[in-house]
């Protein structure tokens, strides 16, 4: 990194520091000093400022959203789902955290409480779209649930229908359906016309 560069981040993380010590529970300058910490690859002084912050205000659910997303991006996978944990029982009805925990559980094979988690996040903050996503590629890979991977793609292209990856859940949609379609017209069997 050039010396310019760096004297500007170090400054920035300062600033950052002073605007916590003047307003503790700042939620954007910890954001922006942990984002920073972590673009470096400095983890550790990440998680070490969000414990020692965590421990002098231990009701602050968003220092523990951001110390999951540390360990998540550290691949401190257990500590992650903890700390998740954790931030559930100060904000049971966080769509943002059992989103997390649901995707961790995923990486984890643990895939029934993923699911319990995405649909968490779902019914906590309807509007949201990306759990859709998430439970479908679930039903579709792991539990073997068309009909349901079918229901989660067809509500997130509703809210969704210009996100670059809408071609591609249309194209998974058609193709549920053409199979759903070939499979009923082979349970049904032929049609004659017996007179």
């Amino acid at each position: 990194m050039q010396s310019s560069l760096i004297g500007k981040v170090e400054k920035a993380i300062d600033y950052y520091q002073v605007a916590i010590k003047f307003k503790p529970l700042y939620e954007d300058a910890y954001t922006n000093l942990v984002s920073t910490y972590v673009n470096l690859n400095q983890y550790e002084k990440a998680i070490q400022f969000l414990e020692q912050a965590r421990s002098n205000n231990p009701a602050a659910t968003f220092i523990y959203r951001e110390l999951g997303i540390v360990y998540e991006r550290s691949e401190q996978y257990d500590k992650a789902v903890s700390v998740y944990e954790q931030a559930l029982t100060l904000e049971p009805g966080s769509s943002e955290i059992h989103s997390h925990l649901g995707k961790l559980y995923v990486r984890q094979n643990r895939n029934q409480k993923a699911i319990e988690h995405f649909q968490k996040a779902l019914e906590n903050k309807p509007s949201v779209s990306e759990p859709h996503l998430n439970l479908a590629d679930l039903y579709l890979k792991e539990v073997n649930d068309k009909q349901k991977a079918l229901y989660h793609l067809k509500a997130w292209i509703r809210k969704e229908p210009k996100d670059k990856r809408a071609d591609r859940v249309r194209k998974m949609i058609d193709q549920i359906e053409a199979e759903d379609k070939k499979r009923t017209s082979n349970i049904e069997g032929p049609t004659s016309n017996v007179e």
